[in-house]
């Protein structure tokens, strides 16, 4: 049994707001990491993400029963629970 107090929804929603905030301060860094480094430019990166966007769109509107662990780019790997 757990001793931790259960979050209210509000603060669920903040908690979600900062992972949010956090993550996209980490893919901003990555990108400009990525274009400074010259290991590919603006466009062949919007390129590379749109052509990942779409693939998700596919799955996810894909009435198939594939389950995630099919679908490489639907996999999470961060902390468990904290998806």
């Amino acid at each position: 049994m757990s001793s931790e107090k259960k979050l209210s929804k509000k603060d669920q929603i903040k908690l979600m707001e900062q992972h949010i905030i956090n993550h996209s301060f980490i893919i901003d860094a990555l990108i400009h990491i990525i274009i400074e480094n010259n290991i590919c430019t603006f466009d062949e990166l919007q390129q590379k993400i749109q052509k990942n966007v779409k693939i998700v769109e596919n799955e996810l509107h894909n009435t198939s029963t594939k389950s995630d662990e099919d679908v490489p780019s639907m996999n999470y790997f961060g902390p468990m629970g904290e998806a």
